[in-house]
């Protein structure tokens, strides 16, 4: 489950990371004081390089600032749909800019600490600059060799990836100011499967990197997570405009099966499945779901 940033940034609060003073806005409404002087305007959206997108905007004066906020209301996010949150951050002066994140490796199956001395947009093609170290989720970390003035950070970012059941905990850019270390922007992704430990994620219902879900995407979910055994309709794709509805027992098969319909020229209504045997329940709704599709 990816986190908006304002939601990840409230993670990271609890834990003494310093992010700036900001205000979430759902519609165009006043301005608080510390925006008045101009500030950065971010949409909040489910996917990465919102400044390439124009979905991040750095302003200088309320005016800019308002009209930006009413821009991103009226805009859509890469999937197509509206923006419907855009946060107003005040604008942090800082010297250098740094990339750091703790995250599961599975090739050394441990958990990495991942640090650049060159943060900040188009981070994804510089990979090769990154450099990992191996963390333990037992013990907080003791020291972190490739910047041990981070270590503090480093061992806060540990506990907000522990204690929230994490698969990811970004910070991209941290930045050094007069004051000390501050979040500009933060990418958090939770585990869904640990879902149960945790009743405040009820609140947030949305699948990582996904766009929102459809009413039958939904649907199909709440069928799948009405009983703990086994999962139908866990993954739920509608294709608006198909006229095949695809009910596949998991396995690889079923992914040839859509290759050779559309290769075929014919156009699926729906992709799900069901596996890990579910109950009769179970696949009776999802089934009336697939068979219920117009087309």
């Amino acid at each position: 489950m990816l986190l908006t940033e304002h939601e990840a940034k409230a993670l990271l609060i609890t834990q003494n990371i310093s992010v700036p003073a900001s205000t979430l806005l759902e519609n165009v409404g006043r301005l608080p004081d510390f925006q008045k002087m101009g500030s950065v305007v971010k949409a909040q959206v489910l996917h990465g390089n919102r400044a390439l997108l124009h979905l991040v905007q750095v302003t200088t004066t309320a005016e800019e600032t308002l009209s930006e906020c009413t821009k991103m209301f009226n805009a859509t996010d890469y999937y197509g749909d509206p923006i419907e949150q855009v946060l107003i951050e005040e604008k942090i002066t800082f010297s250098e800019e740094v990339y750091l994140s703790l995250s599961y490796d599975t090739h050394v199956r441990r958990l990495v600490c991942s640090y650049s001395s060159e943060g900040g947009v188009g981070m994804d093609n510089r990979g090769d600059s990154l450099e990992m170290v191996e963390l333990s989720v037992l013990s907080e970390p003791t020291h972190f060799s490739p910047a041990p003035e981070l270590l503090e950070i480093v061992q806060k970012l540990w506990r907000v990836f522990t204690q929230n059941d994490a698969v990811l905990v970004e910070i991209n850019p941290l930045v050094q100011t007069r004051s000390g270390f501050v979040c500009l922007d933060a990418k958090i992704e939770l585990e869904d499967a640990a879902r149960f430990r945790h009743v405040d994620w009820k609140q947030v219902q949305r699948a990582a990197g996904e766009k929102k879900r459809t009413k039958l995407e939904q649907a199909a979910l709440s069928i799948s997570r009405s009983d703990h055994r086994g999962v139908a309709g866990e993954s739920f794709f509608e294709f608006p405009g198909g006229t095949i509805g695809i009910l596949a027992s998991g396995g690889g098969a079923s992914a040839l099966v859509m290759d050779g319909l559309i290769q075929s020229g014919l156009n699926p209504a729906n992709y799900t499945e069901y596996s890990g045997n579910p109950t009769a329940p179970k696949v009776q709704k999802l089934t009336e779901l697939v068979a219920g599709i117009e087309g």
